[in-house]
C-alpha cells in the first residue's frame, strides 16, 4: 500500500495580511495532483487542519471542493480528519455522500474506533480531541490527553495480523529529545495536552498532523509538517512530500521536494542595498542593518523590489516595524474570520462548534438588519 501523508493545509491562511490561497491552489493542483498520478498513489491522507479557521471563507471551501473532486475523478481515495483549527460540523457536511466517491471524513471520535479498510490496510481516523471529548463520548473521567488517547487505542481493538495505520492530529512527544516546532502552531501550555508516542506503538504507521516542522517522534510516528511555510521562523525549513509505502513489518518513506509558487525568505542588509536588489514576488521579511530608522522604508521596499514584503526589523536598534511577531494578526475583513481569532486571543481557547454556529447565526441576523 502506497499513500501520501499530508497535514496542516490551513486553506485560507493569511501571512501578515497576504492571502496564500493562490499559493495553496498551486500546491494542490500543480504539485500534489501530478505527484499522485506519477507515483501511483493509492490513498491520500490529510491529518487535520484542513482550513485555517473554523468558519472558512467561500474561496477556501471552493478550493477544497475542487481538489477532492479532482482526486475522486482520479479514483484516489482520500482520508481526512479535522484538526484544532477546523470545525468538525462544517468539515463533516456531505461526508456520507462523499464515501460513495472514496472520500472518507471522520469527525466523530466514536467513529474513529472502527477502521476504514482499503486494500487490506486498516486506517483508523482519530480527529483532534481533548480529554473531555473522550469523557463526554464514552462516560469516562480522564484528566489528560495521554490517558484519553490510550483509552481510544484500546477501543480500536487492533488486529495485529493486519496492517494498521493511525491518522491523528495531536501534540505527540518523542521518546527521546524535544519536539521541534515550526513557529505557527497553536500549542497548549503545560503537559495536559501532551501524548507520549508510545501510546501509538501498536500501529504500523502513525500519520500525524499539528506540528509544522517535519520530523519523526517514534519509530512508527511521523509529522509530515505543513506543505507551505506559514511563519517567518519557517523560512529556512525544508518541506517535502511524505510518500509512505507500508507493508506488514516494513515501512518505507520517500521524500519528494515541494516546489512553491512563492518562496519565503529572510533578507539582511542596509536599506540602500535592499532597495537595489532584483525585484521578486517572493514573501520576504527584511532585517535592516541600518543604525537609524528609515522613514517609509517598508512602503518603498514594496514599491521597488518586494511587493510581498511581510515586515521589517532593525536588529541594530532592537525593534520591529510592520508586523511584529508578538502582535496577533487580524488581517481579515470578514467578521466570521475575525471573531474566532479575537475570542481565542482574549480567552485563550477556541470556539466550540456550537459557539461558532451561534456566532455565524448572529452575524447573519446583524447583516440582515443593516440591509
Amino acid at each position: 500500500m502506497k499513500f501520501l501523508h499530508l497535514s496542516d493545509l490551513h486553506l485560507g491562511k493569511r501571512l501578515r495580511g497576504f492571502s496564500l490561497l493562490e499559493d495553496q491552489r498551486y500546491f494542490l493542483f500543480e504539485q500534489t495532483l501530478p505527484l499522485l498520478k506519477e507515483e501511483g498513489i493509492d490513498v491520500l491522507v490529510i491529518a487535520g487542519d484542513i482550513y485555517d479557521v473554523p468558519a472558512p471563507s467561500q474561496d477556501s471551501v471552493v478550493l477544497l471542493d475542487d481538489f477532492i473532486t479532482a482526486c475522486a475523478n482520479l479514483k484516489i481515495r482520500v482520508l481526512m480528519i479535522p484538526g484544532n483549527h477546523d470545525s468538525s460540523l462544517r468539515l463533516s457536511y456531505g461526508s456520507k455522500i462523499f464515501r460513495d466517491r472514496g472520500i472518507y471524513i471522520v469527525t466523530d471520535i466514536k467513529n474513529s474506533v472502527h477502521p476504514i479498510e482499503i486494500d487490506g490496510v486498516n486506517f483508523y481516523l482519530l480527529p483532534f480531541m481533548k480529554h473531555h471529548d473522550v469523557n463526554g463520548a464514552f462516560e469516562q473521567e480522564f484528566k489528560d490527553y495521554n490517558s484519553a488517547a490510550a483509552f481510544m487505542v484500546e477501543q480500536m481493538q487492533l488486529d495485529n495480523s493486519k496492517i494498521n495505520v493511525l491518522v491523528a492530529h495531536q501534540l505527540v512527544l518523542p521518546h527521546h529529545g524535544d519536539l521541534e516546532f515550526g513557529g505557527s502552531e497553536e500549542v497548549v501550555v503545560g503537559t495536559v495536552g501532551n501524548i507520549d508516542s508510545s501510546v501509538f506503538s501498536q500501529f504500523d504507521y502513525v500519520a500525524l498532523g499539528h506540528i509544522h516542522k517535519p520530523q519523526a517522534v517514534g519509530d512508527n510516528a511521523h509529522y509530515c509538517g505543513s506543505p507551505l511555510r506559514y511563519h517567518v521562523d519557517e523560512a529556512r525549513q525544508e518541506k517535502s512530500f511524505y510518500i509512505v509505502d507500508v507493508q506488514k513489518g516494513r515501512v518505507e518513506i520517500t521524500h519528494k521536494p515541494i516546489h512553491v509558487l512563492h518562496e519565503l525568505r529572510v533578507l539582511d542588509g542596509n536599506y540602500a542595498d535592499v532597495i537595489a536588489m532584483p525585484p521578486s514576488e517572493d514573501y520576504v521579511f527584511v532585517n535592516l542593518l541600518d543604525n537609524a530608522y528609515v522613514e517609509n522604508a517598508i512602503d518603498a521596499i514594496r514599491q521597488t523590489a518586494f511587493p510581498h514584503c511581510l515586515g521589517l526589523a532593525y536588529p541594530n536598534i532592537g525593534s520591529t516595524e510592520s508586523g511584529e511577531e508578538t502582535v496577533p494578526e487580524f488581517d481579515s475583513e470578514h467578521p466570521e474570520e475575525l471573531f474566532p481569532k479575537f475570542y481565542e486571543m482574549v480567552l485563550g481557547q477556541q470556539l466550540t462548534d456550537f459557539q461558532s454556529e451561534t456566532v455565524l447565526e448572529l452575524l447573519g441576523k446583524a447583516k440582515e438588519g443593516r440591509q
